[in-house]
């Protein structure tokens, strides 16, 4: 029997002072919430040098100033708050060398971050001394901290008049910037709000003013993997600077670069996508042909000058069927494409603006005789600029998709208590890969294991267990990565899992996959669950209900109500973009309740009011001068009763019954592949409110069976013999088999007839097996065979249940002839694959 995990509820963050921390220096960080205590600390995604509680902290607010070392690495990471409760979800802040400071209306020194929250159609502003031609970068993060608000900065001299106006930009997803060099010594403004003055919520926001680098864009944008590529950060008023990003041969998707060495960032860290074809950059020489020897191939460039036009030579093949397509937009670049595909004389062939959001694409058949096709990109509107950067892609559309999959988890930070286990899932999302997947876990340090068995075949995903591996006193908590490997592909796939919703994912992908535990302590009074062995190894039946037995174990005054659910590897299917629990495992009931029996809620009473009379005693024998003989003798005989019913309480509790079923329901048109199942046990409070304590049995996995087979038949075509323009039936002989349960009449007809054909009909009764299904082909019918023609079987397992019905098909062929139709005997009946 496994100890109990206690739901405790882990620290909740509502709200930070600043959302960020000085790289190298301390910050005053207040964070306000709830179930903050006790014990409480911050957990970042970098070593915290030295952390010290301000005051006396409260359950609901706490203040700290944290210090980082000055070799932390600037970006965005996670901040979570732990205590002796677990670990609460985290937030996002942002690390770099600038002071970090609640917002204020003036400003003693830059550079300074500066921390607020915006709301509807609020205007907030702070004013900073400044002099004559200092340069001056103000950056405004809001949606790259993952709030809602779309934010517009103004710069004011200190007359009042507008030196500079910022709107949201996509090379800063959807936040903005203004640089400048100020024209004289004196006062300035800086002015900010919502662009529809109706900020939403979360209006969280980060203002930088001073002299910094930030990297918004890299180029190349995208990179082959398998190398080392040196690429160009873009970043504030103009700068470029230069980075090498190495990249392994197993990554996909986003993977961060590193700042260059020499400067003092701010943001996000910069990123490059991970390419599957050759990655071309064009040429430093603006005159220097630049060329696509190959297909599938990508270029990167950059529209420098205004009205500039690259012109990319293609080599293709006649009849090929291609795609070329231009990502900027969605890159987060300015560059409005346009892209026109011209024969070497300069012929047009194809012109596209906006195909996704406004970026272009164009496809095209190669036609006989061209060995060469020109691409040319350049800004709808003319524009240029070192920011004006483009990815070109040349694909075929006859080529089949890479197989992949993505893994994901509902949340990000799991709570388990000592000696206890946490299970939660992980979902697939499948895109031609429908092998199995092993699931690794790393960069854990070893205070808790990871169960992480193999995602089987085809199956929607699996249930990873949690358990603590170190003993009371030990850290507490771990951050870890969970990736996801192919078994058996050609080309192994790795992914990372990550969480399904994260506020700022599409730009910093691979926070989504830190994932963190915690530990709390046990609860006073709790309870266990595991399986009642007897019954385990069949399979789960399409269609059917399936018992599962298990045991539970109680504190000894564990005496509540106890509520029983299920925890599957399978994500509630979707049909027109909604859930449909129909077509998922689950409960009979979506859960069970096993109630408090009278006699154990009477003795839980009596020990309850023995108890506070013992108490009241104790109270009134320590008030001064009242220890007097008849009143100890009073408390004795109390605490007497009080032991008396308590021992009761206790043997009732033992006494209960310890068995209990969870009936799951299998759908009748559930994938063939197993399945991860565990039931979830909750003791509940008196009044059945809350939950006060959980365990979960081991995670179990079940095969999935049909129900109802078809015999294979000893051959697939059947003669019919037949007159000229007379009727002919033939006998479509064959046998079922019945699995588990099943119990309900079976009926037999065909499927996929020609017109003119009627479909027959035979019901089998329960105990039986074999069939002649008649078949009538008319006369008239001028067709020398049928093909794809099915017999169907199909019926209710539980014939109380009439409407679950399964089903089985076998294909066969009729040809129609003159030939004496001797039909195959009966096949011999044998176990069909599921």
């Amino acid at each position: 029997m496994w100890p109990t995990v206690a739901l405790a509820a882990p620290p909740k963050i509502s709200q930070l002072s600043v959302r960020g921390l000085q790289v190298g220096g301390t910050t005053r960080l207040v964070v306000k919430g709830a179930g903050l205590l006790p014990a409480p600390r911050l957990v970042a995604g970098v070593p915290i040098a030295r952390q010290a509680i301000v005051g006396k902290p409260t359950a609901t607010q706490l203040a700290v100033d944290v210090t980082l070392a000055a070799n932390v690495v600037p970006g965005v990471y996670h901040l979570r708050v732990a205590n002796q409760h677990g670990l609460s979800k985290p937030r996002v802040v942002t690390l770099d060398h600038l002071p970090q400071r609640p917002v204020a209306g003036v400003i003693d020194s830059l550079p300074v971050a500066l921390h607020g929250r915006l709301s509807g159609s609020q205007v907030v502003s702070t004013r900073f001394q400044g002099k004559a031609g200092q340069q001056v970068t103000i950056d405004l993060m809001a949606r790259r901290l993952g709030s809602t608000i779309k934010p517009v900065l103004h710069l004011y001299n200190a007359r009042g008049r507008q030196l500079a106006l910022s709107l949201p930009r996509p090379d800063l997803a959807g936040d903005t910037r203004i640089s400048a060099r100020l024209p004289a010594d004196g006062a300035y403004e800086v002015k900010w709000h919502d662009l529809q003055y109706a900020a939403g919520n979360p209006g969280d926001y980060r203002l930088a003013i001073g002299t910094f680098d930030a990297a918004d864009l890299v180029f190349p944008p995208s990179v082959s993997r398998g190398q080392q590529t040196r690429v160009l950060l873009l970043g504030t008023a103009g700068t470029e600077t230069v980075s090498v990003v190495d990249v392994e041969k197993t990554a996909r998707g986003f993977v961060p670069v590193a700042w260059n060495g020499k400067s003092r960032p701010v943001g996000l860290r910069p990123r490059v996508e991970v390419s599957w074809v050759r990655e071309i950059v064009e040429p430093v020489d603006a005159k220097a042909a630049r060329i696509l020897p190959t297909v599938p191939a990508a270029a990167s460039g950059r529209i420098l000058e205004r009205g500039e036009a690259d012109r990319w030579q293609v080599v293709v093949r006649a009849g090929e069927k291609l795609r070329f397509e231009v990502f900027a937009d969605r890159l987060g670049t300015p560059l409005d494409s346009m892209l026109e595909l011209q024969r070497p004389a300069g012929a047009v062939l194809a012109t596209n603006d906006d195909a996704v959001r406004s970026d272009s694409r164009i496809d095209y058949t190669v036609p006989a005789g061209v060995s060469r096709v020109d691409a040319l990109v350049s800004d709808r509107h003319g524009r240029g600029g070192s920011r004006f950067v483009y990815r070109l892609l040349v694909s075929r559309t006859t080529d089949p998709a890479r197989p992949d999959f993505s893994l994901t988890v509902a949340e990000g930070t799991h709570n388990v208590l000592s000696g206890g286990r946490h299970v939660f899932r992980v979902d697939v999302a499948r895109r031609g890969y429908n092998g199995a997947i092993r699931l690794l876990a790393s960069r854990a340090s070893g205070a808790f294991e990871l169960l992480t068995p193999q995602i089987p075949a085809g199956a929607p995903g699996a249930l990873v267990t949690v358990i603590p591996a170190v003993k009371d006193g030990q850290a507490g908590f771990d951050d870890f990565e969970l990736v996801g490997v192919s078994v058996g592909a050609k080309e192994v796939i790795h992914r990372p899992v990550r969480t399904t919703k994260h506020p700022i994912a599409s730009l910093q992908p691979w926070l989504a996959g830190d994932l963190a535990v915690a530990r709390g302590p046990p609860p006073a009074e709790g309870i266990g669950v595991s399986w009642k062995t007897p019954g385990l190894g069949t399979p789960l039946y399409q269609g059917q209900d399936r018992a599962l037995p298990i045991v539970l174990s109680r504190g000894t005054e564990a005496i509540g109500p106890i509520r029983l659910s299920l925890v599957t590897s399978q994500q509630v299917p979707l049909t027109k973009g909604k859930p449909n629990a129909a077509l998922a495992i689950r409960g009979a009931k979506a859960t069970v309740e096993i109630p408090v029996a009278a006699a154990t809620k009477s003795a839980w009473d009596a020990a309850l009011k023995a108890r506070m009379s013992v108490r009241a005693l104790e109270k009134k024998l320590a008030a001064p001068g009242a220890a007097t003989a008849a009143l100890k003798k009073q408390l004795d005989k109390a605490r007497g009763d009080r032991d008396e019913k308590v021992k009761t309480l206790r043997r009732i509790v033992a006494g209960q019954s310890r068995d209990a079923v969870f009936s799951v329901v299998t759908p009748p048109g559930l994938n063939l592949t197993d399945y991860d199942l565990a039931v979830l046990a909750e003791l509940r409070s008196l009044d059945n409110k809350t939950t006060v304590a959980r365990s979960f049995t081991p995670v179990k996995r079940f095969g999935t069976h049909r129900s109802l087979e078809l015999v294979p038949r000893s051959a697939d075509a059947v003669l019919v013999a037949r007159s000229p323009k007379a009727d002919a039936t033939v006998g479509l002989q064959g046998e079922i088999i019945r699995h588990g349960t099943f119990a309900g009449d079976v009926t037999v007809t065909v499927a996929g007839q020609p017109k003119g054909i009627a479909a027959p009909k035979v019901v089998i009764k329960p105990g039986q097996t074999r069939f002649t299904l008649p078949l009538k082909v008319p006369g008239t019918f001028a067709a020398a065979r049928i093909d794809k023609l099915a017999i169907v079987v199909s019926g209710p397992p539980n014939p109380k249940a009439a409407a679950v019905v399964v089903q089985a098909r076998q294909t066969v062929t009729l040809i129609l002839g003159t030939t004496d139709n001797r039909l195959p005997a009966p096949p011999i009946p044998r176990s069909v694959a599921r």
